[in-house]
C-alpha cells in the first residue's frame, strides 16, 4: 500500500471517522450508547462491537476485513444508527464468552445498553499475555501520537497485550520512542520497539525486546535486492555475481543485536515467497528463511520461528518446524500478524496471537524470558494448554510438574500429559479436532466433530526414554479431513504431486510449544559445528601466495584466537558462523564466512533464495506460493560441506568488505 494512503487510512482511524463514530445525527436516526464491563468484577472492558441490520450485514466497521468498531479504553461508545432493528455482539479476545442480544433503535433517542462480558478462560490469572512482534507503524508523519493512541484503542478492545512495533514505528526512532510508547503504555497494555531487521533476500528476522538498532537499521535493508530486482520490470533471475549483496550478512546481525540488547530474534514468515508481475515480466519473489540452515548449525542464531501467519493452518510453515525439533533443535513457535494497521490490513490486531507465560507482569524482560524458555501457544482462536506431571499411584516419577518448553527427562519414568482445549470465545465457536504429535507424527486424535463441543480435558501416560518431543494442536471448526490432520504426510503428498482433490480452506487452529525429553547427559540443543577450515590465501592477479598474512578467527565481534599465515596458508577449527578477519601487509583487510563467501555454500543460499530450487521439485506446475519442503533447505549437505573445508580466498575486497569497520563501531 502507498504509503499517501496510508496516512489517510491512518487519519480516518484517529478520528473516528472511517468507522463513522463521528457523524452528526439525521432526521429518522437514533444513538446507541454502549458500557461494556467484565461480568467478574465489574470493571469497565474495551471490546469490538458489530451491530448487524435486518438483512445480517455490519453497519460499520473501521477495519475491511474485521467487523465491528472498537469501543473507548472504560468500554464506552457512542454510535449514530438509523431507526430500526439490530442484532448487537459485543468481543474481547479469546478469554471473554462473547455476548449477542436483539436492539431497537428509535429515531431520536438513545439506547442505552450494559453489556457485562463472562471470563471464558482466565488466561491472565494463569500469567499469560499475548502479543506481536511484526506489527509495522507505517508513518511519514513524525511523532504520529495519534496512530500510536488509535493503536493502543483497538488492541485493548481486541485483548491484544502487548506489540513490538516495527518500522516505522509511528515516526518515533531510537532515540526518541521511550516517553512516546510509555505514554500509550500501562499494565494493561505495552508498546515497545520493535523493528524488522535485517530484511535481506536471504530471510528476515523480527524482534521481542530489541530496544535499539544500533543505528545499523538502513543497512540491514537489502536495497540492491529491493531497487534492482523487486521493484525492477526485467531481469527474471538474480545470482549473488549480478546482483551484489551490500549487507553485512544476517547470520552475524543477528547475532550481535541478540547478544547486545539481551532480545530473542524470530524467523519471520519462513517459506513465503511469490510470484511478483513486474512491467511484462513475472518473477521469484522471496521471503524464505534460505540462512535458517546455518543459523541452526551455529547454535540456533533464531530464538523461535513463525508456524502462524498470512494464513493460520500454515502447513509447510509447520512441517519446517517440526523437522527442526526432529534435528534435536528446541525452536519456540510465534505467530505474526505482517500488518495490524491501516484499516485495509487484512492482518488485524488479535487475528493471530503469541501467549507468553509471563507471570504477574508484562515486561519486556519477562516476554523475552517466556520465548526463551518456549512458555507459550500461537493461536488464531482456540486455546490449549498442556503440562506433564508424575503419574499418580503406582511407582512415581520426581514430583516437578512440567509446561510446554521444557525439557523433560527421558528417563523411563511413567508421567501423565495433561490436555485441556477451549474453542475461542466467541459463543459460536466449537472444537473440532485436537491433535497430538510426537516426533513429526500423529500420536493420538481426539476427534470432536458433532459434538458441538466447546472444550476437552483427558490425560495420557507416557514413558520415554529416548530423544522425543510432543507439540498439541487444536482445531476450531474446519473442513479438515481426518487424513489432512497429519502435517508431515500432507506436506509430501503436496511435494509430490499426489495430493487428491482441492485443498481445504483456511483453519482456526491453535499449537503448544514442545515439551522435549531427553536422556541425561544429552545437551538441551546440539552444538555449533566446529569447521575444520584449511585455507589459501592467494593474490588475485597471478594466484601467488600471499606473504606474512594473518588470520583473526572473531566470534560476535570478539577475537578467539590468530593464526600467521607466513606463506598464505592457515589450518584453523572454528565455528561456522564466525568471521575471518585477514590482513596482510599492504593489503586491503579483508573479513569473510563461511556462511555467504565460501563457494559451495553461497551457490547453495543463492539457490535456495532466488528460487532455483523448485526446479528440483516439479517447478511451479506442481508447488503454489508459500510452499517450499524442508529438503530445499539441504541442513544435511550444508552440515557436510561446511565440517570440513578448502578454501581459496583471492585477496580483493568484494562488496562488503568496506562496511565492517563501521558495524563494529556501532556496537563499541
Amino acid at each position: 500500500m502507498k504509503r499517501a494512503a496510508v496516512l489517510l487510512l491512518t487519519t480516518l482511524l484517529a478520528t473516528g471517522s472511517a468507522a463513522g463514530l463521528v457523524r452528526r445525527e439525521r432526521a429518522g436516526t437514533g444513538t446507541l450508547s454502549l458500557n461494556v464491563v467484565d461480568a467478574r468484577s465489574g470493571a469497565p472492558l474495551p471490546a469490538r462491537v458489530v451491530v448487524r441490520g435486518a438483512d445480517g450485514k455490519p453497519s460499520k466497521g473501521e477495519y475491511d476485513h474485521l467487523p465491528g468498531v472498537f469501543t473507548a479504553d472504560d468500554g464506552s461508545l457512542r454510535l449514530p444508527l438509523a431507526a430500526g432493528r439490530y442484532t448487537l455482539e459485543v468481543y474481547h479476545g479469546i478469554d471473554f464468552v462473547s455476548h449477542r442480544q436483539s436492539l431497537k433503535v428509535e429515531p431520536g433517542s438513545v439506547a442505552r445498553v450494559r453489556v457485562p462480558l463472562a471470563p471464558w478462560v482466565r488466561l491472565r490469572e494463569l500469567g499469560f499475555v499475548n502479543g506481536d512482534g511484526h506489527a509495522h507503524l507505517y508513518s511519514d508523519t513524525p511523532r504520529n501520537e495519534a496512530m500510536l493512541a488509535t493503536v493502543r484503542r483497538i488492541c485493548r478492545a481486541q485483548g491484544v497485550d502487548f506489540l513490538f512495533a516495527c518500522q516505522t514505528r509511528a515516526g518515533y526512532g531510537d532515540a526518541d520512542w521511550r516517553p512516546a510508547f510509555a505514554g500509550v503504555s500501562d499494565a494493561r497494555f505495552r508498546l515497545f520497539h520493535g523493528a524488522e531487521l535485517p530484511k535481506y533476500r536471504t530471510g528476515h528476522t523480527f524482534w521481542f525486546g530489541l530496544e535499539s538498532t544500533h543505528g545499523v537499521f538502513q543497512g540491514a535493508m537489502d536495497e540492491t535486492h529491493e531497487n534492482r530486482f523487486y521493484l525492477a520490470g526485467e531481469d527474471t533471475r538474480w545470482t549473488f555475481e549480478g546482483l551484489p549483496f551490500p549487507n553485512v550478512p544476517d547470520v552475524e546481525l543477528v547475532t550481535r543485536l541478540r547478544e547486545a540488547e539481551d532480545a530473542v530474534a524470530l524467523a519471520a514468515h519462513p517459506t513465503s515467497w511469490w510470484w511478483q508481475p513486474r512491467g511484462g515480466v513475472e518473477k521469484y519473489v522471496t521471503n524464505v528463511a534460505a540462512s535458517l540452515p546455518v543459523g541452526l548449525l551455529a547454535g540456533r542464531v533464531w530464538d523461535g520461528l513463525v508456524v502462524m501467519g498470512y494464513d493460520d493452518d500454515q502447513y509447510y510453515y509447520q512441517d519446517l518446524w517440526f523437522h527442526v525439533l526432529d534435528e534435536g533443535y528446541r525452536m519456540p513457535p510465534v505467530g505474526e500478524l505482517d500488518g495490524g494497521f491501516p484499516p485495509a490490513d487484512r492482518f488485524y490486531y488479535g487475528r493471530t496471537r503469541t501467549y507468553l507465560r509471563v507471570g504477574p507482569e508484562t515486561t519486556r524482560e519477562s516476554i523475552v524470558r517466556a520465548v526463551r524458555a518456549g512458555h507459550s501457544f500461537v493461536t488464531s482462536g482456540p486455546i490449549v494448554l498442556a503440562s506433564i506431571e508424575a503419574e499418580a499411584g503406582g511407582r512415581k516419577g520426581p514430583p516437578r510438574r512440567y509446561e510446554p518448553g521444557d525439557v523433560v527427562p527421558a528417563d523411563g519414568w511413567a508421567r501423565l500429559l495433561r490436555v485441556q482445549a477451549f474453542a475461542s470465545g466467541d459463543r459460536d465457536a466449537r472444537l473440532s479436532y485436537v491433535v497430538l504429535f510426537r516426533n513429526s507424527r500423529l500420536d493420538k486424535v481426539w476427534d470432536l466433530r458433532g459434538r458441538e463441543a466447546r472444550e476437552l480435558e483427558d490425560s495420557l501416560p507416557l514413558r520415554e526414554s529416548g530423544p522425543a518431543w510432543y507439540v498439541l494442536k487444536a482445531y476450531g471448526r474446519t473442513p479438515r479431513t481426518p487424513g489432512q490432520l497429519d502435517v508431515r504426510a500432507t506436506v509430501e503428498r503436496l511435494t509430490q504431486g499426489t495430493f487428491e482433490g482441492p485443498w481445504p480452506g483456511d483453519s482456526e487452529v491453535a499449537l503448544t510449544s514442545p515439551f522435549y525429553f531427553r536422556p541425561a547427559g544429552t545437551p538441551a540443543d546440539p552444538p555449533p559445528l566446529l569447521s575444520r577450515v584449511r585455507l589459501r590465501l592467494v593474490d588475485p592477479a597471478g594466484g601467488e601466495p600471499v606473504k606474512d598474512a594473518a588470520v583473526h578467527v572473531e566470534l560476535a565481534g570478539r577475537e578467539i584466537q590468530s593464526q600467521p599465515a607466513p606463506e598464505g596458508e592457515a589450518s584453523l577449527r572454528v565455528p561456522v558462523h564466525s568471521v575471518l578477519r585477514l590482513e596482510a601487509p599492504g593489503r586491503p583487510t579483508l573479513h569473510r564466512t563461511l556462511y555467504l563467501d565460501y563457494p559451495p555454500q553461497r551457490e547453495r543460499l543463492e539457490r535456495l533464495a532466488n528460487g532455483r530450487w523448485l526446479e528440483g521439485f516439479g517447478g511451479r506446475e506442481r508447488l503454489r506460493p508459500g510452499q517450499v519442503p524442508w529438503e530445499a533447505f539441504e541442513l544435511d549437505r550444508t552440515r557436510a560441506e561446511l565440517a570440513d573445508v578448502d578454501w581459496i580466498v583471492p585477496w580483493k575486497e568484494n562488496e562488503r568488505d568496506p562496511l565492517w569497520e563501521a558495524f563494529e563501531a556501532s556496537f563499541r
